[in-house]
């Protein structure tokens, strides 16, 4: 990956944002963990008396929308909309499972039969991963001003400190389509997890679950990342 251009994404919005975000917007919330709010559509975090946007909410308004558009108009935007809250339901019921699976909770909910194929899809991969670390664990970096929640970092194929991120397919091409964000986004995380906790990562994988076929792998070696 190319950090310059990584490095650029994830903080172009910061000179726009400045002088409207020294307050409080409305519309925030705050937990033990953190302060957030909405800000231009982003989830932001406030740190350190300092608001910074989502990793996940940057790439989203920095990437091609042009597929996306194509998309919507090909089917309506009823039934996009309503395939959209479907995509974002199964990955947060998938992301759940996962997280138990890692924390090594037993299993006390049942998958729903729909989510099955997607859950089958992980179970060789999930079977490689060893000595967890983190689950759900928020980072920031304080430089770049940017902020998110990953997965999980675990040994993985035998490859200590693996920063995990997990997604959900209906489409392996439209994944593919996706690829170059996806890998900024976990190189984003690798960032933010050695500036705020002080940890080093030696490669990041994106697991994908689709259904009825083994889940697709994308790893980024430590080198790969500072590129």
């Amino acid at each position: 990956m190319n950090q310059n251009r990584n490095l650029f994404r994830l903080g172009c919005l910061n000179a726009a944002r400045q002088e409207k975000e020294a307050l409080c917007p409305q519309g925030g919330f705050t937990n033990p963990m953190k302060t957030t709010a909405t800000i231009h559509g982003i989830r932001h975090y406030l740190i350190d008396g300092v608001w910074m946007p989502s990793v996940t909410g940057i790439l989203s308004a920095t990437g091609n929308k042009a597929g996306l558009h194509s998309w919507r108009k090909s089917v309506g935007a009823e039934q996009a909309n309503q395939l959209s809250k479907q995509a974002f339901d199964r990955g947060t019921t998938i992301h759940q499972f996962c997280e138990r699976r890692l924390r090594g909770y037993r299993a006390t909910a049942k998958v729903p039969d729909t989510l099955k194929p997607y859950w089958v899809s992980l179970q060789p991969v999930l079977r490689q991963v060893r000595r967890v670390r983190f689950t759900e664990r928020f980072v920031y970096h304080r430089q770049h001003q940017y902020a998110d929640t990953f997965d999980a970092l675990a040994t993985y194929r035998k490859v200590p400190n693996t920063l995990i991120d997990f997604k959900t397919t209906a489409n392996p091409d439209g994944s593919k389509s996706r690829r170059e964000d996806y890998l900024l986004q976990v190189t984003a995380y690798a960032a933010a997890l050695e500036d705020s906790h002080g940890v080093e990562v030696n490669q990041a994988v994106i697991i994908i679950a689709h259904p009825n076929r083994k889940a697709l792998e994308w790893v980024l070696s430590r080198d790969q990342m500072a590129q």
